[in-house]
């Protein structure tokens, strides 16, 4: 629907400046109604009941105790069968899935990639880093392999051998943590 008179600055800011007053005038009220009931409680009144119990809460008399959460079982896990661990639960149990319908270690891992680039994209997926430890039941090594960052485009292998030192410490290291 049309009007014109909407079309004149001068009316269209008048309309404005009356709504404003209209808002400003309605929370100094309600503000001074919440005030005047919040010091003259009635116990009757439900607003002025939760009014009070927010205050109780904001303003405690004593300082409740904290509870902790109940410890789990154990903080050293023992799996029989599979584990894996991402940052969401869901993507963990599609990975341990995969491991318990025959799938290997890289198998899963590329599964549960995949949940966790589609639950939490900003920081996985695709073409994103990981970091995986491998326990070699037959050698009894563990193996960690840390793909987080990438090297730049014009790094190679030479680079290491002249002095593999530099890269241990300094900012060197942070691209080729343990490649010496």
């Amino acid at each position: 629907m049309y009007c014109p008179c909407l079309q004149c600055p001068l009316i269209v800011t008048a309309l404005f400046l009356i709504a404003a007053i209209i808002f400003l005038i309605s929370t100094i009220v309600l503000a001074v109604i919440l005030e005047y009931r919040s010091r003259n409680p009635n116990k009757s009144d439900p607003i002025s009941n939760i009014i009070s119990s927010v205050s109780d809460v904001v303003n405690p008399t004593e300082t409740p105790p904290i509870l902790w959460p109940k410890p789990s079982g154990s903080l050293y896990g023992r799996f029989k069968r599979a584990a894996i661990a991402t940052d969401n639960g869901m993507c963990s149990e599609i990975g341990r899935d995969v491991l318990l319908l025959g799938g290997n270690v890289i198998d899963a891992t590329i599964a549960a990639l995949i949940c966790t680039g589609v639950v939490n994209p900003q920081s996985s997926g695709l073409g994103g880093g990981f970091m995986m430890t491998i326990f070699n039941s037959t050698t009894g090594r563990c193996v960690t392999v840390n793909a987080r960052e990438t090297a730049p485009q014009s790094a190679n292998q030479s680079m290491l051998e002249d002095s593999s030192s530099d890269f241990l410490t300094g900012y060197s290291s942070v691209l080729f943590y343990r490649c010496y």
